[in-house]
């Protein structure tokens, strides 16, 4: 399930979460509802493909992923896992979930009321 959300900075983000309600991708933030809401769809895509998951170590030595776009720019961030084989894990449940998963919109707002920046 996607849900989008509204930052305290006025900026959108959604979150990808697995069958078991656990968060599995946080996305960046965007100007726009509409824009995050397109990047729904992008990350949909470009879940299919290996090649848009990055794996990284953080500064503690965890490991998260990256998933990035067909056009090779950051749509979001997995949790932190304690070993590489987790962070796998990670990735093929974004994979197995973000292709049938539905759309929430928490922000109360309709699509029709936001301001594009184009």
């Amino acid at each position: 399930m996607y849900t989008i959300y509204k930052s305290p900075n006025n900026k959108y983000f959604f979150t990808l979460k697995a069958k078991n309600r656990q968060i599995i991708l946080t996305s960046v933030m965007y100007e726009t509802k509409r824009i995050c809401s397109k990047q729904i769809q992008e990350t949909v895509l470009s879940s299919l493909s290996d090649k848009n998951y990055q794996k990284e170590r953080s500064h503690n030595g965890k490991y998260f992923f990256r998933l990035k776009s067909r056009t090779n720019e950051v749509i979001g961030f997995s949790e932190i896992f304690f070993s590489e084989t987790g962070c796998e894990t990670g990735i093929i449940s974004v994979i197995e979930n973000g292709v049938r998963a539905i759309t929430i919109d928490s922000t109360g707002e309709s699509m029709d009321t936001i301001h594009e920046l184009y």
